[in-house]
């Protein structure tokens, strides 16, 4: 029997698959309207750290006070250390483009400085990392063009679900507005193939910016663990986005206005209006609800916003390398065969206690009152 589902996706509107003859199609979705709740954030406890809950290299930056915690930047510094000390030179000769003529300017350049940045950052966490990617470039009002191609490129399985219709109908009402991108899988010929949909107001943004280095993360995530069964909703988007943001940055400086711009995520109408409202008590319950979400029935704006502070506590509590090394470690451990259809399974927590010597589990309670801390800190500066 077929179950009816919904997704909600950036633009704030939620599209629903349903079954039409054999074939299962998304409408043209519906604008969500739900108030934002005013309760006030709980303070944050100012208990004393132990040494497990503090970072060993704190941010010394002059722009370490304009994060809710040092660790934001640190992160990101060590990133930008670690690419720019990688001695191999990137290329980018395992990548095929095929480019719009009418793309916005600078996209194709800047496309190509940050998938520069990711393959050299991949190659240093795995010298095999040197992936060949078809890229299809476009301007957002010549959709319909870039659709047909990728009808012709990709395989059955890379076009299931009706997401390529779905944004092909977007295109047709929002196209001056249309922007993002798609890792969906593999060509025919058995190369993985990715595409952007640029215009030219967005095209230079920190929000625009991050997607070109978003997408070729699902690429590096399908390499690393043949496919994304074994990944949390959290973890597939949220990885994404946090890399994608910190990559959009060249210098601690950037990176103020890149972390901030992730915030531009946080809408009225999305299933993220909660978030300035959540309890530690409460967050915890979203992350164990995580666990046994299906890959089908992701949630829309909060696996990027939420994924991201997720990835944002791992990468600075515990740095870049071992998380890095968490993220490997997961294609270790095979899905349990009696694990539900499309969910992730126990995979990724056996990874996490191999890597980072604790469970998941004894962890959600620092990352929930890391999370009502992000939370406080933006809307202070929100206001």
């Amino acid at each position: 029997m077929y179950k009816t589902r919904s997704h909600k996706d950036l633009s704030g509107k939620k599209y629903t698959c349903i079954k039409s003859g054999k074939k299962l199609v998304w409408d043209k979705g519906a604008a969500i309207s739900k108030p934002i709740p005013s309760s006030s954030i709980s303070p944050l406890p100012q208990a004393s750290p132990s040494a497990t809950e503090t970072f060993s290299s704190p941010g010394n930056s002059e722009y370490s006070n304009a994060f809710s915690d040092p660790r934001i930047l640190s992160a990101f510094e060590n990133l930008r250390k670690t690419i720019k000390d990688n001695p191999s030179i990137p290329t980018l000769s395992k990548l095929t483009f095929i480019v719009d003529p009418e793309t916005p300017n600078p996209g194709e350049q800047l496309i190509k400085e940050k998938l520069k940045d990711s393959i050299r950052l991949y190659k240093s966490m795995d010298p095999k990392a040197d992936i060949p990617v078809r890229i299809y470039i476009y301007n957002s009002k010549n959709f319909d063009e870039l659709a047909d191609l990728m009808r012709k490129d990709l395989t059955p399985e890379a076009l299931e679900g009706g997401w390529l219709e779905a944004k092909t109908e977007r295109a047709k009402y929002e196209w001056r507005g249309f922007f993002g991108g798609a890792s969906p899988g593999y060509g025919k010929d058995g190369t993985p193939v990715l595409f952007y949909n640029l215009n030219s107001n967005d095209v230079a943004t920190f929000v625009g910016i991050h997607v070109y280095t978003h997408e070729y993360v699902h690429v590096y995530q399908r390499y690393l663990h043949g496919n994304m069964q074994r990944m949390t909703c959290w973890m597939r988007e949220g990885q994404a986005t946090y890399l994608g943001f910190n990559l959009a940055a060249e210098n601690s400086k950037d990176f103020v206005l890149s972390w901030k711009a992730l915030y531009k995520y946080l809408t009225p109408n999305s299933d993220t209006t909660d978030f300035y409202t959540k309890t530690e008590e409460d967050w915890v319950k979203w992350m164990k609800s995580q666990e046994l979400r299906p890959v089908t029935d992701c949630e829309g704006i909060s696996n990027y916003v939420y994924g991201a502070i997720m990835w944002s506590y791992l990468y600075g509590q515990y740095g870049l390398e071992k998380t890095s090394q968490f993220f490997a470690n997961i294609r270790k451990y095979p899905v349990a065969l009696d694990t539900p259809l499309n969910a992730p399974g126990d995979s990724w927590k056996n990874a996490f206690f191999e890597t980072y010597g604790v469970t998941a589990e004894s962890e959600y309670p620092k990352i929930a009152k890391y999370f009502v801390q992000e939370a406080k800190w933006v809307k202070g500066w929100k206001g």
